[in-house]
């Protein structure tokens, strides 16, 4: 079973520093270089995922799987509600 290491730097400034690359690279592609959100969110999470492997360790395959088999997240989640309860909506006028 994979332990992950909080300060995998030995330095926690460091760590951290590097825990924000996935976020800065993230709100750089969507406001600097105007890339659409959709390719963004990917790019960043194989920034996140690359991260992982490199700095925290993380198994590779273990994260593949995690990635490839990721649960409904809460926007995906909250996209459906909302689909459904305007579904119900049009039905019941």
């Amino acid at each position: 079973m994979f332990q992950q290491v909080p300060d995998p730097l030995g330095n926690l400034f460091l760590t951290w520093l590097v825990a924000l690359i996935p976020v800065v690279v993230l709100l750089l592609l969507l406001a600097v270089f105007r890339v659409s959100a959709w390719l963004a969110t990917l790019i960043g999470s194989l920034v996140t995922f690359l991260l992982a492997a490199w700095v925290w360790h993380m198994p590779v395959d273990s994260g593949v799987i995690a990635y490839l088999t990721k649960p409904l997240d809460l926007i995906e989640l909250g996209q459906l509600f909302d689909s459904v309860a305007g579904s119900r909506q049009r039905v019941a006028r």
